[in-house]
């Protein structure tokens, strides 16, 4: 697959924009959905990734993308298409979501002046975390831990001068959580940015692969820390860099 670039079409009804950000399965571009002049986001897989490594985060991407089809809710990023790119075959190689506009996560403040992001009131921060805890809720009646809550995949779209729409992004790491571990012992896990993490959930991953039974034993807690982990970050406007800091002394500040 050729890598693309501005200006290019994609399968007929998306037309490339620019590139807005780049992660683990691959770059993600703002787009235009040409039948409806709509402006949309587009995640396409890395072209670059060797046969043996594809496989697998080809396999995560269907992933995401099923995970994605099946929740609807408008603290969450939506899931609007998924295809492949020509001449690429049958795989489903890119989707596309909302844009959040402009594409600004809650990690984007802390390399800005002001308080969380130019936010300027209190109650305008008490109202994104409500928004986050609401997406956050529906994710867990559905059964779902989202595994990577960090400030980055926390979007922001204004909607007036101190007012945001809040949409919880990527989830690819997220975890359809089993009612009861399953005999299918090839199941193990990759869970976590690890300076957002419970320092348990560390020091199990540090020891062996994850399995169902801690998804099982840590949902839905894992993602509530995660969230407190991220917005202290935020308020304390002091970056989080090790799991080993006195997190309670960045709490005391916030």
């Amino acid at each position: 697959m050729l890598r693309l670039k501005d200006g290019d079409t994609v399968s007929g009804r998306y037309r490339i924009v620019k590139e807005i950000g780049s992660g683990n399965m691959g770059t993600v571009f703002q787009v235009t959905q040409l039948s409806i002049k709509a402006d949309r986001a587009m995640k396409v897989l890395d072209p670059k990734l060797d046969n043996i490594k594809r496989e697998v985060v080809l396999r995560e991407f269907r992933g995401e993308i099923q995970k994605l089809s099946q929740l609807t809710h408008r603290n969450l990023v939506k899931l609007i298409d998924a295809d492949s790119v020509e001449p690429c075959g049958e795989e489903p190689l890119y989707y596309v979501m909302d844009l959040v506009r402009p594409p600004q996560g809650l990690d984007r403040p802390l390399t800005m002046e002001g308080w969380a992001t130019g936010i300027k009131s209190r109650e305008a921060f008490v109202d994104i975390i409500l928004q986050l805890t609401n997406g956050l809720a529906y994710l867990h009646s559905r059964g779902f831990m989202h595994c990577d809550i960090k400030p980055k995949n926390i979007l922001l779209e204004p909607v007036s001068a101190d007012s945001y729409d809040v949409k919880i992004g990527d989830l690819g790491a997220s975890k359809l959580i089993p009612q009861t571990p399953s005999s299918d012992a090839h199941q193990t896990y990759v869970i976590g940015t690890p300076v957002y993490c419970p320092l348990y959930a560390i020091q199990v991953v540090n020891a062996k692969p994850i399995g169902q039974e801690e998804l099982l034993e840590w949902f839905p807690h894992f993602d509530i820390f995660c969230l407190g982990a991220s917005l202290a970050e935020v308020v304390s406007e002091e970056r989080i860099t090790s799991v080993s800091r006195n997190f309670g002394d960045m709490l005391a500040r916030c």
